[in-house]
């Protein structure tokens, strides 16, 4: 699939550029959730980076939200 023209980075997360250009026009955040922790990365105009530690976070929590939000609005999550 990525040998494709324009589908090199198919299903591969965002390169740094795209998110930078991406906030020009209002903040990018980017939630990273594993068992060693949650956090935030968000890209605001004028393109400042921070980081936010997300302690009340956990992975489960997170990973739950996550399948939610891919069934769609008030579509219960299922394994």
């Amino acid at each position: 699939m990525r040998k494709l023209p324009d589908f090199e980075r198919f299903l591969l997360p965002k390169q740094y550029p795209e998110l930078r250009d991406a906030a020009r026009s209002g903040p990018v955040v980017v939630l990273s959730a594993s068992q060693y922790g949650c956090d935030a990365l968000i890209i605001a105009p004028p393109l400042e980076l921070h980081h936010v530690r997300l302690d009340k976070l956990i992975y489960e929590h997170a990973h739950s939200l996550t399948r939610g939000s891919l069934c769609g609005a008030g579509q219960p999550a299922t394994s």
